[in-house]
């Protein structure tokens, strides 16, 4: 949406695919060429379910970052009976597993939760109960705050791994896959219009939310600002996934007051 003189502004509506995971041909490209080619905007919207229990109730104004991470400690495989001629990397992977789980990252920030680190598996892939393992694998996610970027992030997780005695094993860390960082957007004029067209139509304020996981959001608020105002989600993501159609008519009054004022129309 952007203020440009003699006209009242430009809506620009985007559909996008490709939001998970890598996130490489949608959104992230369609606003990076829209930069380089001088299409610029004031404010946008993204149309995440960002309600929680009723419409209108939540919108988001941030989001946490989210950083996946593998370790592998590789020792020396052997026979259980002679532990002597093997070196078990099993142990130094317990230690790494609570070395990165059992430390605060922080504790927070004005608009954040804390950041928080949850290990989501522990592979060994060994079926037999009398040799010792060459490799151990773990993974983990953090989602985190505006505290941290992607860089400080991999420091922190080498720091916890250095910090720990390695008996002879080899540690690997590897990133997984294209982090996304956390983002805030200013709680300027316009998310107040959105706030107070929220309130004319459904009685009440809304909560500003950063709680969640991800959405395209993050790359549009790396040109401006953005905030996500949404549907009600409770089937998301579950066999039939629906919504409540009064809700579909309640948003779109919201989308058509807030445009109206935001254009000084109404």
């Amino acid at each position: 949406m952007c203020r440009h003189p003699p006209d009242a502004g430009v809506i620009q509506l985007a559909i996008t695919n490709d939001e998970e995971a890598d996130a490489i041909n949608g959104t992230e490209k369609l606003v990076r060429w829209m930069k380089e080619n001088g299409q610029d905007f004031d404010f946008a919207i993204v149309g995440e379910p960002s309600s929680a229990e009723t419409l209108g109730d939540s919108i988001k104004i941030g989001r946490r970052g989210s950083f996946s991470g593998q370790v592998t400690v590789t020792g020396t495989q052997g026979h259980v009976a002679y532990p002597h001629k093997a070196n078990n990397p099993l142990p130094v992977l317990a230690a790494v597993a609570t070395a990165l789980s059992s430390k605060a990252l922080d504790i927070g920030t004005e608009h954040f939760p804390a950041s928080n680190l949850e290990l989501t598996t522990i592979d060994v892939g060994n079926p037999t109960g009398n040799v010792i393992p060459m490799s151990g694998t773990l993974r983990f996610n953090i989602r985190y705050n505006d505290l941290w970027t992607p860089d400080t992030l991999a420091d922190w997780v080498r720091s916890q791994i250095d910090a720990i005695d390695h008996n002879g094993t080899t540690i690997a860390f590897d990133i997984l896959g294209t982090p996304s960082r956390s983002f805030l957007s200013p709680l300027s004029d316009d998310v107040e219009t959105l706030s107070s067209v929220i309130a004319e139509q459904t009685g009440k304020r809304p909560d500003y939310s950063t709680a969640g996981g991800t959405s395209d959001a993050r790359f549009i608020a790396q040109y401006g600002p953005v905030v996500e105002c949404g549907l009600v989600g409770p089937s998301m993501h579950k066999a039939d996934e629906h919504i409540a159609v009064a809700d579909l008519h309640g948003l779109t009054a919201i989308y058509a007051s807030f445009m109206r004022r935001f254009f000084g129309a109404a």
